[in-house]
C-alpha cells in the first residue's frame, strides 16, 4: 500500500512526503518541520499551498500512521548498533567471498 501511494505522487509532492516521513514522531515545528523554530523565521520547507496540501493528504493517506508503525516497530539506531550489525555483515561477506577474490581480481585488472 505505501508503495502504491508513493507511485501516485506527483515528484514535488514525493519530496514532500520524504521530508515529512523524517518528521512523523519527531519533536519538530508543525510548520517549518524545524526542531530549533523560533517562529521568527518561520516558512515550510517548500511553497506553503503544495505543503499544506501534501501534509493533509500525507495524513489521509494513512502514511502518518504506517512510517509511525514503522519507526516504532524498529529500535532506534544508535552507533553502537551500527558498528555491531556492521561487524557482522563484514564476516558474512568475507565468508561468501573466499573463493571469488581470483575472479574479482581478473575483472579489476581488465578495466
Amino acid at each position: 500500500m505505501y508503495g502504491r501511494i508513493r507511485a501516485k505522487l506527483s515528484n514535488e509532492k514525493v519530496y514532500v512526503y520524504d521530508i515529512l516521513e523524517d518528521s512523523v514522531d519527531s519533536d519538530v515545528c508543525w510548520n517549518c518541520l524545524c526542531q530549533e523554530c523560533d517562529w521568527a523565521t518561520c516558512t515550510p520547507p517548500v511553497e506553503t499551498l503544495l505543503f499544506h496540501e501534501a501534509s493533509k493528504s500525507f495524513v489521509e493517506d494513512g502514511m502518518w500512521d504506517m512510517v509511525s508503525s514503522a519507526k516504532s516497530s524498529n529500535p532506534p539506531l544508535t552507533k553502537e548498533i551500527f558498528l555491531q550489525e556492521r561487524g557482522q555483515t563484514d564476516d558474512h561477506w568475507e565468508d561468501e567471498a573466499e573463493g571469488d577474490q581470483d575472479v574479482w581480481g581478473e575483472d579489476d585488472e581488465d578495466n
